[in-house]
């Protein structure tokens, strides 16, 4: 099961479904895979040299508001570049995040009006963002053991269980 995207257009359609494929090999180290041959490490812990999974998560965040806002400011005739994006989370004392905030940090010299900022900002947590939207609305999240890749996969379950986990 490698990453892959199936059925619906790509840009919203209620009937998409992607996956990566996230593996452990022989020396314990680990690693995500997509169907585009894209290998990345991933890390155990906040020394390893590689993002872990808590840092992953703050990047997919981060990465999705950065390709949306920058998108929308250039749709209304602002092409940014110098755009940084940093993602704080809170944790909570049972290994979670309480929240979680993105802060645009824009280039000293860009010239935006504040109500083309905040439009880019409020479409971007709102309506763009996937990642956002799904950690804001949550999802339910269901730990489903296989024995081989020929047992059913995600595409064939319910989309809602008694037993997911939020």
């Amino acid at each position: 099961m490698r990453a892959r995207e199936t059925g619906g257009d790509g840009h919203g359609a209620a009937a998409v479904t992607r996956s990566v494929t996230v593996e452990v090999a022989a020396d314990s180290t680990i690693s995500a895979h997509n169907d585009r041959g894209v290998v990345m490490p991933i890390g155990t812990g906040w020394q390893s040299d590689t993002f872990n999974p808590i840092e992953l998560l703050l990047v997919a965040l981060g990465g999705c508001a950065a390709i949306d806002f920058t998108k929308v400011l250039e749709k209304r005739g602002y092409p940014l570049t110098g755009l940084a994006i940093e993602v704080v989370g809170q944790r909570a004392s049972d290994e979670r995040f309480e929240g979680l905030q993105v802060r645009y940090l824009l280039p000293p010299d860009v010239n935006v009006s504040d109500e083309d900022i905040e439009v880019a900002r409020r479409l971007t947590a709102d309506v763009l963002c996937t990642v956002s939207r799904t950690i804001v609305q949550s999802c339910p999240v269901e730990h489903v053991v296989l024995r081989s890749l020929a047992e059913p996969n995600l595409a064939a379950a319910p989309s809602t269980t008694k037993d997911a986990t939020r």
